[in-house]
This record gives structure tokens, C-alpha cells and sequence, in this order.
């Protein structure tokens, strides 16, 4: 009895790393006699993890030979951006705008533009800090886009709020921009009551300290406007908040500084670890045309605030 002789069949299978799902199988029926190799195939939306290549040899036993390869999806990412604007259409510069899930920070240049690029697709919120540190913002228009490109797509949503407003967004591998605007109509300072009537009476006699007698009426003691003790307070506070920020190369903050401009200005950053550190100015232009240093643990580093830019990076590992 003459015995049959069968050719091996090679099979390859990809398969999804994480999950464990089938993403391809096919059977190699070109292959010849001896030593082969096979290269994973290329699957859209999905890299190779590990080797690509394999060597298999092929011979006449009629044996099964499985080839696998493993795979992952590859990460799509996305942008996002936008403009603060006022209610007369005039652009805010200077606005913090964090990117969450993972806490990302920029801040609205001169035309009152942010963006966040290299944002990966799923959920997200777009926070709008309030950049009034004294008053409110009484409303804030919230325009979404359907198409970034079509300026008549935005859905506007009103927001009542006080300290910050969120916006909740998904980018999936269909629309993987989005486009987030912010009108910002804020409460303007209420006056403060003037100590003093305007028409005082001239006829109003004057009484010397010595002469009053004891037991004035609550009417006739000075009247002392504790009012006027709320906005010292607020201006104490003011004048002591921190005005600089210091971000590391993943947007944290590391630091926060109260630097005071002066024609000799030295920012301060010993013992702060990072690859890049991000210094942000609350007013840059009250350090713009200032002499700037920046002191790192015992060197010192002449920089400089460029025009249209709330911040300068300086990267400690090339001084």
C-alpha cells in the first residue's frame, strides 16, 4: 500500500492582545518546500505588538501549523479648540482652559484662541477657570459645533456660574475635532457708598471734643462704614496671590510663585525636577520688556518673554 504523501498546512491568526478576539485567519497556500517566512499581515486600525516576522518550514507530514500573531488597536487621536470671547465679540487673552480625563492646561492667546492637540479619542471636559478673580462671570454662552468647518453648525447653551463652567465632549474615529466657543458676560463692580452725604448742612454747628457732653445718642457718634474694610480685604488678597505658575512637561502644576516685576527680575526655580518646566505669567506684559532670570539650584539663565506669549519653557537638563 503505497502510502499518500500531504502537504503541512500553515494557518495564520491574528488576534486582538487585549481582548482575545479573532481579527483575521487565513490559510498560506503558496508556500514551498523548506523553510518559509511569513510576515504578520497588516490589519486596519491595528499594529503588530512583538515580532512581525517568523521562519516556518514546510514538509510533506500533513501536519497543522498555526502562526500567530498578536495585535493592538493604535491610538487615533484628536483636537480640540476654541475662542473666549466678551459679549461684544471682543477676545480674551490670558484664560485658563484644562482638558480633562487626563489634566492638560493652556491658556487663550491674544486673539483669545486655545487649542489642545494629540488628545485621544473617548471622553473629555473642557473647563473654563473664571479669569475675574474679584466678580463673577454672571453668564456664559457655551457654543458646541457639529462641523467645525461650518460656522453656522454651533448649538449655543447658556450657563449660569460663578467660579467655572465644564463642557462634556466625546472624540470617537468619526469626528475626531471639536470645537468648543465661550461668550463671557461678566457682573461689572457695584460702586461702593460714599462715606459722606454730598449736601451736608453748612448751618451745622460746630462743637469742640471738649465741649460734648457725656451720654451721646448712637445718632450723634461718628459713623464708621465697615463696608469700606471689604474691598481692603479683597486687595490684600489680591496683592499677595500668586502670579506665576510653574507646569511640568505633562501640564501639572508644580509650583506657584508671587514674582514681583522689577527691571532685575529673577524667577526662582531650584529644586523643581523636571525634564521641561513651563513658566506662565498671570499679566506678562508687566515682565515683557523686563530683564528676566531664571535661578536653577546654583546657575542662572538669562531668558526672555516673546511677544503675543503668556509663558516661556526652560529646560534645566541643556543648561
Amino acid at each position: 500500500m503505497v502510502k499518500i504523501q500531504k502537504r503541512d498546512k500553515v494557518t495564520v491568526i491574528a488576534v486582538d492582545n487585549k481582548t482575545g478576539k479573532v481579527l483575521m485567519q487565513k490559510d498560506l497556500t503558496n508556500l514551498s518546500y523548506g523553510y518559509n517566512q511569513v510576515r504578520a499581515p497588516k490589519i486596519e486600525g491595528y499594529e503588530v505588538t512583538g515580532p512581525s516576522l517568523t521562519l516556518v518550514r514546510v514538509t510533506d507530514s500533513g501536519k497543522e501549523i498555526i502562526v500567530k500573531f498578536r495585535y493592538e488597536a493604535k491610538k487615533a487621536y484628536g483636537t480640540v479648540f476654541g475662542v473666549v470671547i466678551d459679549s461684544e465679540g471682543n477676545p480674551i487673552e490670558g484664560v485658563m482652559v484644562e482638558l480633562h480625563s487626563k489634566p492638560r492646561v493652556t491658556y487663550t492667546n491674544e486673539k483669545g484662541e486655545y487649542r489642545f492637540e494629540n488628545v485621544e479619542l473617548g471622553k473629555h471636559t473642557v473647563i473654563l477657570k473664571n479669569p475675574y478673580t474679584l466678580e463673577e462671570i454672571a453668564k456664559i454662552e457655551v457654543i458646541a459645533y457639529k462641523d467645525v468647518n461650518d460656522v453656522n453648525s454651533g448649538i449655543k447653551e447658556v450657563v449660569q456660574v460663578s467660579n467655572e463652567v465644564r463642557k462634556s465632549i466625546e472624540l470617537n474615529e468619526t469626528v475626531n475635532t471639536q470645537r468648543i466657543d465661550f461668550v463671557i458676560e461678566p457682573i461689572k463692580p457695584k460702586e461702593e457708598p460714599k462715606d459722606e452725604p454730598k449736601d451736608k448742612p453748612q448751618d451745622e454747628p460746630k462743637v469742640k471734643p471738649q465741649d460734648k457732653p457725656k451720654g451721646n445718642s448712637p445718632k450723634d457718634l461718628p459713623i464708621i462704614p465697615i463696608v469700606s474694610a471689604v474691598p481692603f480685604i479683597i486687595l490684600l488678597g489680591y496683592l499677595r496671590r500668586k502670579n506665576v505658575k510653574i507646569y511640568n512637561k505633562d501640564g501639572m502644576v508644580v509650583a506657584k510663585l508671587r514674582v514681583k516685576a522689577r527691571p532685575e527680575t529673577v524667577i526662582d526655580l531650584s529644586g523643581m525636577k523636571a525634564e521641561t518646566l513651563k513658566v506662565v505669567f498671570r499679566n506678562p506684559e508687566r515682565f515683557r520688556k523686563l530683564e528676566l532670570m531664571v535661578k536653577y539650584n546654583d546657575m542662572k539663565v538669562r531668558v526672555e518673554l516673546e511677544e503675543g506669549k503668556n509663558y516661556l519653557v526652560f529646560k534645566p537638563t541643556e543648561e
